[in-house]
């Protein structure tokens, strides 16, 4: 946990043996359908609730991806009202949750940025 503390990029980790970790620094591509005991978010969502939001761990996954505090996730930048990821494959995209709306052009990732998906929510 410390080490995940340390590193800007650290959303949470996962146990992967009895006394092993593995640091998560993404969250696409997942589905939820149980709890995992396996897998540890690391909460930051200040513990604000939106009346919208689709779960409590939908809201906690939101604010890890977009950690770095901006209105976009890491490695996008904000376009016009847009946030745009060099760089992101066509999977990693599609991959992102459904809120995100992203969308792929044939070289780049769009996604909403995060005060348009939180006014949905309020």
């Amino acid at each position: 946990m410390r080490e995940c503390v340390e590193v800007e990029s650290c959303i949470g980790f996962k146990k992967t043996g009895e006394n092993q970790y593995r640091r998560l620094r993404t969250l696409t591509g997942y589905v939820i359908n149980e709890t995992s005991e396996d897998y540890y978010l690391w909460d930051q969502t200040g513990g604000e609730i939106f009346p919208n939001q689709p779960n409590e761990l939908e809201y906690a996954i939101l604010f890890a991806i977009y950690k770095t505090g901006g209105e976009c996730p890491a490695t996008f930048s904000v376009d016009g009202t847009l946030c745009r990821g060099y760089g992101i494959s066509k999977e990693r995209c599609d991959s992102y949750p459904s809120y995100m709306d992203a969308q792929w052009d044939g070289t780049t990732c769009f996604t909403v940025q995060k005060q348009t998906i939180l006014k949905s929510w309020a």
